[in-house]
C-alpha cells in the first residue's frame, strides 16, 4: 500500500531510491551478524543481483502506477508458480497434489482478475 501511495506522487527513480535505502537499512544488521564476506563467486552473484533487482523493482513500480493495488498484489503471487517450476526443474523437488492445487488456484485467480480487468 505504501508503494501505491508513493508512485502517485513521486518519480520512479525516487521510489527506487527509497525502497533500496530501506532495504539496506533493514538488512545491514543481519548481514553483518552472519560474519565474513562471500567468496569471489558469491560476491559476483551478489553484485549481479543489484541491477536485476532494480529493473524488477522498476517494473513493480510501473505496475502499481498502471493499475490498482488489488490487481497487482494478486498477480504477484505468480512467483509461487515460478518457484515451483524452477524447484522441480533444477532441484528435483517433488510436486505433491497440494502444490499443484495451489499453483492451479494462483493461475485461476490471475486469469479471473485479468478477465475482470478487461471487462471494466
Amino acid at each position: 500500500m505504501l508503494l501505491k501511495t508513493l508512485v502517485r506522487s513521486e518519480a520512479a527513480i525516487t521510489v527506487l531510491f527509497y525502497v533500496n535505502l530501506f532495504g539496506v537499512l533493514l538488512l545491514t544488521g543481519p548481514a553483518l551478524a552472519q560474519g565474513g564476506l562471500p567468496d569471489h563467486w558469491g560476491m559476483a552473484g551478489f553484485l549481479l543481483l543489484g541491477p536485476i533487482a532494480i529493473v524488477a523493482q522498476y517494473c513493480n513500480i510501473q505496475a502499481f502506477r498502471a493499475t490498482t493495488a488489488s490487481v497487482v498484489g494478486a498477480l504477484r503471487y505468480t512467483w509461487i508458480v515460478f518457484g515451483v517450476c524452477l524447484g522441480a526443474l533444477f532441484f528435483d523437488e517433488p510436486l505433491p497434489l497440494a502444490v499443484l492445487g495451489g499453483v492451479g488456484l494462483v493461475l485461476c485467480g490471475g486469469t479471473w482478475l485479468a478477465m475482470l480487468r478487461n471487462r471494466g
